[in-house]
């Protein structure tokens, strides 16, 4: 062995496959975890203590080993639907679909606007995320006659509001009473009949879980694992076990909301290392 060659000191990174227990016999369908910034092998064990007496005292002459946990631990920091179950605990209930729409309209009634303090921020769902081509209005209506209404960009008549395209979610600050500012009630100061959020929106799909549904995950796991000298995988490990999240992630702008989950494999395990 040459001590020095530098391959001996590899910068090794992994990729974890799980195949769920329940499949199909035959179906060889493989989830990928995703990106593992950092995995390690954990094993844990705990020894029964042998005592020996003699002279009128014990003395621990062993410790065998009575109990082994094999288990390795994976760092992941990717979201899709089968790692938000893990995450979860719990299982996909199914997917709800936001349709693509043009030209949908959000109304806040009279009696809503009627309820709201101004200067206090008061929030709105206005029924889709990802907005797009939105304009905030407000309506005034004068009096009994159908034709006797304004209908205005809510910002330029004084209106104070914040609205969040990706959510959907309007704040109104008020004020909710304003000033006319054309036609026959220019200048008059009269109480908004309504607002209304006119706006699109694209297809969006989300998925639903059922949290703390699947307190046990069981299946079959494939670790292969790289160096930066070779495209060939520097070692294959396969081995079947439980697999459950131990960390949950931390909202960290460096960490990337990264999760732990560890998996208790059996002594089955079978391991392929090249060299």
């Amino acid at each position: 062995m040459n001590l020095g060659n530098p391959e001996n000191y590899k910068l090794t990174t992994g990729r974890l496959y799980w195949q769920p227990n329940g499949l199909a016999a035959g179906d060889n369908q493989w989830i990928d975890l995703g990106n593992i910034p950092d995995y390690k092998s954990d094993p844990k064990f705990t020894r029964v203590q042998h005592f020996a007496s003699s002279l009128g005292i014990r003395r621990l002459d062993f410790e065998p080993v009575g109990n082994v946990k094999e288990a390795k631990m994976f760092t992941l920091d990717e979201h899709f639907a089968d790692t938000v179950a893990l995450l979860a605990l719990g299982t996909n209930i199914g997917q709800v679909v936001q349709a693509a729409a043009v030209n949908q309209r959000f109304i806040i009634t009279v009696d809503e606007l009627s309820l709201l303090t101004p200067g206090e921020a008061s929030s709105f769902f206005v029924g889709a995320t990802g907005l797009y081509n939105a304009t905030v209005v407000g309506y005034f209506s004068f009096g009994a006659a159908p034709n006797d209404f304004l209908i205005e960009d809510l910002a330029s008549i004084g209106g104070q509001y914040t609205l969040d395209l990706g959510s959907g979610m309007l704040d109104l600050f008020g004020p909710y009473s304003l000033v006319v500012p054309e036609g026959a009630h220019q200048g008059q100061t009269w109480a908004l009949y309504q607002i209304e959020v006119l706006y699109s929106c694209p297809q969006v799909t989300a998925t639903n879980f059922q949290w703390f549904s699947q307190l046990l995950q069981l299946g079959t796991f494939k670790l292969v694992e790289y160096d930066q000298f070779s495209t060939v995988p520097l070692a294959f490990e396969n081995f079947s076990g439980q697999v459950e999240v131990t960390a949950w992630g931390d909202n960290k702008l460096d960490k990337f909301n990264e999760y732990t989950v560890e998996v208790i494999h059996n002594p089955a395990t079978r391991a392929v290392r090249a060299y």
